[in-house]
């Protein structure tokens, strides 16, 4: 069977303020689809390329599958693992493959990828029969993104400034301690805690914020207390295929002299209190981004994007799911996410590149990432990471189909 869908390369969801650099206007693509075996041409920022993506009868329910992709400069993306099918909602089925790293797939994807999980989602949908197929990297790259029937023409994304490098005077310790109680909160692990600072990782803020929103044991219970003035935090399969990291942080941050106050550059303090004539910060939101920001090599290997589902992941070692809005429904959409808030599941959400009208209507930011909030009536509310230009307010299913481009559900 023959057929044409598109070849995208999502923006990836990394918004400061600025806007950031959009991806490549998508092309077409033909497939044909063997029982069992996808034969793909395209082209992505790495040049054109063709290759297969084979999918083998499963043994105890799991699929064998295998990525082979061969770049016109001679690059090539080989990557062999195995999948489970899911069946999450009545209106969509998804394959999930897991891959580690190899030798042969650096080359051809950024020049130099020491530590990258990459998953490949086959998902079917009941109103778009045919499967479709994505393949990215938990740490933000993606490398293949097969999606159709195409959806109606969006308009052309003018490219735009990458955020600035942030403004750094210097670092220090501060006084505090992971988890205070703020007035009125209830409890420590708050979802107003984390906010976002001055790198591209609204991806991460976000998934805290969901996370801390759900199931705040989950963020208490990542964070341990050396009894050395340090802390250890476990992150759960990032990086190489199943290999968790525990990663050691101090009370060390990076900051700005802003008339005569050290303020962090990157994720702000939570809540404080006074001890002795001294504030004291809560510390668990820049705590945790530090850690990770460590992990992938420094602030900025993380502040350029990525995508929440791979930080959620990290937070709990539970699977989470992606969901492209354009292959679902507007009741699916709705259905999605009630399901979500019944079962107590963080979720986020990522908007389109290009919003027009609607940005200044709605208080949206283009290509940034929103934690569902809760739900008014028929409507649903986000939440903005930056803790301020929150949306004008709540949103229908079929606003967020239209504005937003993806949601991230975390399965825990």
């Amino acid at each position: 069977m023959k057929s044409t869908i598109r070849f995208l390369v999502p923006a990836l969801l990394c918004c400061t303020g600025a806007a950031v650099a959009q991806a490549p206007r998508p092309a077409r693509v033909a497939v044909s689809l063997p029982p069992d075996t996808y034969e793909v041409t395209g082209a992505d920022p790495r040049g054109p390329f063709e290759g297969t993506i084979e999918v083998r009868p499963p043994t105890d329910g799991a699929y064998p599958v295998r990525i082979s992709l061969r770049y016109a400069s001679g690059r090539r993306l080989n990557l062999s693992g195995s999948g489970r099918l899911h069946s999450e909602t009545p209106w969509s089925r998804t394959l999930e493959a897991e891959f580690g790293t190899t030798g042969g797939m650096t080359s051809a994807l950024r020049g130099r990828e020491e530590r990258a999980q990459y998953r490949l989602l086959l998902q079917q949908h009941k109103d778009l029969p045919d499967w479709h197929a994505w393949v990215f990297s938990d740490g933000g790259a993606t490398i293949v993104d097969l999606s159709g029937p195409p959806p109606p023409p969006e308009p052309e994304r003018r490219p735009e400034p990458r955020p600035k490098t942030p403004r750094i005077t210097g670092t220090a310790a501060f006084a505090g301690r992971p988890f205070i109680l703020g007035a009125g909160d209830g409890r420590e692990v708050h979802p107003n805690d984390p906010r976002q600072g001055s790198t591209g990782d609204c991806y991460v803020i976000s998934a805290l914020i969901a996370t801390a929103r759900t199931d705040p044991q989950v963020i208490r219970n990542l964070i341990k207390d050396r009894g050395d003035g340090t802390y250890s935090i476990h992150f759960t399969d990032i990086g190489t295929f199943w290999q968790d990291s525990t990663q050691v942080v101090n009370r060390e941050f990076p900051y700005v002299l802003s008339k005569g106050t050290r303020l962090p550059v990157y994720a702000k303090f939570g809540d404080t209190e006074v001890r002795d004539g001294v504030t004291h910060y809560e510390l668990w939101a820049p705590m945790i981004e530090k850690a990770y920001a460590q992990y992938w090599g420094g602030y900025s290997k993380i502040g350029n994007g990525g995508f929440p589902s791979g930080v959620l992941t990290a937070l709990s070692g539970k699977r989470s799911s992606i969901y492209f809005t354009h292959l679902v429904t507007v009741g699916g959409i709705d259905r999605l996410l009630r399901e979500a808030i019944e079962r107590g599941n963080p979720v986020c959400v990522s908007t389109v590149g290009s919003l027009g009208e609607a940005g200044a209507r709605l208080n949206l930011v283009e290509g940034h990432a929103y934690a569902l909030w809760g739900r008014s009536g028929e409507r649903y509310q986000l939440y903005n990471p930056w803790g301020s230009r929150h949306l004008s307010q709540p949103l229908s299913a079929a606003e967020i189909n239209r504005h937003f481009d993806a949601i991230f559900v975390g399965r825990f």
